[in-house]
């Protein structure tokens, strides 16, 4: 037994120095753990833990209880999970609702009352299942949370619901649409060095579509081993489809005429004219797709979203014939991934997110007219990406990755046409092995 163990680090070891990452991404899997005992805390081995969630592929898992009671489940995808213990001569005991966040370790036990009957039993976690094994300082936000929290659907906008953080680039209402990409926040008298991992994928030349995360992770302080800076580290988990045919849309749409008017007949007296820094339009149109091509074995998730702003500033205007220009912001963003389960043990996963950002008159200002503007049409590449997890024990386990990101940024002066560059990319490898 032994002998296999070490085999199996060994092979671990030997996978690790193939690969010669270059940079860690964020933890995106969660463990599950817990300890079985009688009524009167002895504890109890042998007893069959099962558990089940609609984010787990490849169905139902399941554990046996050490000579100490202890139980662990690793590689988990985050989400809300149902714990089950059985064992000959007790009650059946199920756990229900259980929250794992992402990267996070999840404590469940398990206490087992003697019953010559088929009894079980069922409760319901009343509380946020506590992290006993990190002492990070972060906010998970899970899906329900990005719905229907009043923030403006983009990465300042997240970071400025946090507390203890302050953007450096305020988006209230979205009214900085597009107009920043990493998490522009300070924390403890510092700003900069964060980073915004795309489902495990460090990439900050994205603007993200927040109706395709499952979760939002943002850390703030006392990060693991694994942190690659001191800023703040908002970590991305991408939807992976289920078992079961789903699909959303949304559609948002403001006008101008939404704005309130405060110019009152004594401002007009004073030659104030109203309309010279006035929103125009906003549009956000949302889409999504996934579920099973097999079941438990290979899932597929899909999501496309087109946004778009506009607004006039004031002093912005052509040097042509005087008059405002709208400036105007259009964002584009369709994402993919698939999930395959290809043995009990080993999971495959594959992602990519394109973002197009068109901005005809970028570092338009009061001070810059229309003909000293930039002319924006640019493309970011998240991915593809390629994740490989394998489970070797219940305390050991392997994970690999393969990543790639680009970008085409022109930065040209304004014109009627559109000059192109070279599409910039970069390409990051990773392995990474975790023995208890």
């Amino acid at each position: 037994m032994r002998l296999q163990y070490l085999r199996r680090v060994g092979i671990a070891v030997a996978l690790i120095a193939m690969f010669a990452a270059s940079s860690w991404a964020q933890q995106q899997s969660g463990s599950l753990t817990g300890r079985v005992t009688d009524a009167s805390g002895g504890a109890l081995p042998g007893v069959t833990v099962s558990i089940t969630s609609t984010n787990l592929i490849g169905g139902a898992r399941e554990a046996v209880s050490d000579d100490q009671g202890v139980f662990r489940f690793t590689l988990l995808p985050g989400g809300r999970y149902n714990v089950a213990f059985s064992l000959t001569g007790f009650s059946n005991l199920t756990v229900q609702d259980v929250l794992l966040a992402a990267g996070a370790t999840a404590t469940v036990n398990g206490k087992l009352e003697i019953s010559t009957l088929q009894e079980s039993i069922t409760v319901t976690s009343q509380s946020p299942t506590i992290d006993l094994e990190s002492s990070k300082v972060a906010v998970n936000w899970d899906q329900q949370k990005l719905d229907e929290l009043p923030y403006s659907r983009s990465l300042t906008g997240l970071v400025q619901m946090i507390p203890g953080l302050y953007a450096t680039s305020l988006d209230v209402g979205g009214s900085s649409f597009g107009t920043g990409s990493g998490p522009a926040a300070r924390t403890f008298g510092r700003a900069g060095g964060g980073v915004v991992s795309y489902d495990g994928m460090i990439w900050d030349q994205t603007y993200g579509d927040f109706g395709t995360y499952e979760e939002a992770q943002i850390t703030t302080a006392a990060k693991g081993a694994d942190a690659m800076n001191p800023g703040v580290t908002m970590n991305l988990v991408v939807k992976s489809g289920s078992n079961k045919f789903k699909g959303s849309g949304s559609a948002n749409y403001q006008s101008g005429d939404f704005q309130s008017k405060n110019v009152d007949d004594a401002l007009l007296a004073k030659g104030y004219a109203p309309g010279t820094n006035k929103f125009t339009k906003y549009k956000d149109f949302y889409g999504e797709i996934g579920g099973p091509i097999l079941k438990d074995r290979l899932w597929f998730y899909a999501s496309h979203r087109d946004a778009s702003s506009g607004n006039l500033i004031p002093g912005f205007v052509s040097l042509k014939d005087r008059q405002q220009v709208e400036f105007y912001t259009k964002l584009q963003d369709p994402t993919g991934k698939v999930t395959y389960q290809i043995t009990k043990n080993n999971k495959l996963e594959g992602m990519f997110q394109v973002g197009r950002k068109w901005q005809p008159y970028r570092t338009a200002s009061r001070f810059v007219p229309l003909e000293a503007t930039q002319n924006q049409d640019s493309w970011s590449l998240v991915g593809p990406s390629f994740k490989w997890q394998s489970v070797l024990s219940a305390k050991s386990t392997f994970e690999s990755s393969l990543q790639r990101g680009g970008y085409w940024w022109p930065d040209v002066p304004w014109s009627e046409d559109v000059r192109k560059t070279d599409l910039q990319t970069t390409a990051t490898r990773e392995a990474r092995a975790t023995i208890l």
